[in-house]
Parts: C-alpha cells; structure tokens; sequence
C-alpha cells in the first residue's frame, strides 16, 4: 500500500521486508535497494503498489530503476484513483474500472449493511435503492452509507440521507468525500467527539 504521502525510503523499506523477510528500521537505504536489486536478478516478479497518488515522474523514475534487474515479463501493477498517475508512469495498459450495476451495487449494499434487508419493511428497502442510486456505483459510498445506516431504525434517518444535497456532485472525489462527511453527520454524538479528537494529528 502506498499512501498519499509518498515516501520514498518507506516504500523501499515495505518492499525490503517482503522480498528478504527482514525488518528495515536497521537498514540504510543502499543496503536495501541492493538487496532487492540483488533478490530479484534475473527473477520474473509482480509488484502490485496499491492505492499510488504520487504525480512526481522523477521519483517514480528513481524508484523503479531497482527493478531493471528482473527477469523478461516482469509487471509493476499501479493501482490509483487518479488518471494522470496511471499516464506519468509510462503504463503500458490502463484499465479504468466500470462503475458498479444497480444490481451489483444493491447486492454490495445487504452485505455491508450486515443484517438481513429482506427483513426490513418494503418503505426502508426502496428508499435504501434509491440511496444506492445517488452512490453512483461507487463501492466505498455503498459500504460507507450501508454502514451508516446499520442502526438507525426510524425510516426518517433513511430519508435524510436520501434527501441530501451532498450526494448532488458529480465530481467522483468530492462525491467519496461527501459520502464520508454525510457518515460522520450520522455518528452517534460521542463517536463524534472522538472523530474530531483524532483530527487534530497529522495523515
């Protein structure tokens, strides 16, 4: 997993203690690029960085010349929210995601809403599909707003989320971002507290 933050020695160090199942805090740097040069020598490998934000073509660059030791068919997978990292680090495919089906997205939300919908009355069920909906088939949203209703029992609570204007963007990141901030409106006031406590230290 790669986060936000790019950091380059703490990417090495996560990759270090895969490939020689070592711990990194003892490690320089140069030891570990060329331990995994070394490792990975004519090895065919796959090396999926999950979740990359960074834009810096130059780091990706430093970055990936300790993989030029590697056997032919090699892969480097990215996996990203944002297009413009997909094209600066020169993939060789790009494969955008379709969004979820409203019945996949439905299907997405029973299982995370964690117990049985069918039992729920026919006015939560369809204002529940009307709220999958607004999601846009986007899995987080389901999952964060399936969440977000688990206790709440009054049909008002469901109509309140449904009848929001936050899930009005069409913007993907901002509607990601809108669907947490309607969960965190729904926390019971004193999880509220502890939300906003934890906000105070640094990502």
């Amino acid at each position: 997993h790669v986060t936000q933050e790019f950091n380059m020695e703490k990417l090495i160090g996560k990759l270090f203690e895969a490939v020689a199942d070592e711990k990194s805090e003892v490690r320089t740097l140069q030891y570990m690029c060329r331990t995994i040069s070394e490792i990975l020598s004519g090895r065919k490998f796959l090396l999926v960085l999950d979740d990359v934000w960074n834009e810096d073509q130059h780091d990706w660059h430093n970055f990936e010349q300790h993989f030029n030791s590697g056997a032919p068919g090699s892969r480097i997978l990215f996996t990203t929210r944002n297009r413009k990292v997909a094209e600066l680090v020169k993939s060789l495919e790009i494969i955008d995601l379709a969004f979820l089906s409203e019945g996949d997205s439905w299907k997405l939300f029973c299982q995370s809403f964690g117990s049985a919908v069918e039992d729920l009355d026919p006015e939560f069920i369809q204002t529940g599909k009307e709220i999958v909906k607004k999601c846009g088939g986007m899995p987080l949203a389901i999952k964060t707003l399936a969440g977000a209703l688990h206790n709440k029992r009054g049909i008002e609570a469901w109509r309140a989320i449904r009848d929001s204007n936050l899930l009005n963007v069409q913007d993907l990141q901002e509607r990601v971002c809108a669907t947490l901030m309607l969960s965190y409106f729904h926390l019971p006031d004193h999880l509220k507290q502890c939300f906003a406590y934890c906000a105070i230290f640094p990502k």
